[in-house]
């Protein structure tokens, strides 16, 4: 279904103009900072299916993550 997605979107896709993003350190972890204007208008059309996780040890397999979104 990804995939699919993927394509339907690549054959409308526009390139979205963003300032570079502030390559830092966080707590002595790398972090990225960006413009708020670029992630609240610009980028929220695309990432707006996008889910970001932390997994303090081991990665589950995709499958139990599905299981877990799946009501």
């Amino acid at each position: 279904m990804a995939a699919r997605l993927r394509q339907q979107l690549a054959k409308n896709e526009t390139p979205i103009e963003l300032v570079t993003p502030k390559v830092t350190a966080k707590q002595n972890l790398p972090a990225s900072i960006f413009n708020m204007n670029d992630f609240m208008v610009k980028l929220v059309v695309d990432w707006k299916y996008t889910l970001i996780g932390k997994f303090n040890s081991t990665i589950p397999k995709i499958e139990l993550i599905r299981k877990r979104f799946i009501v």
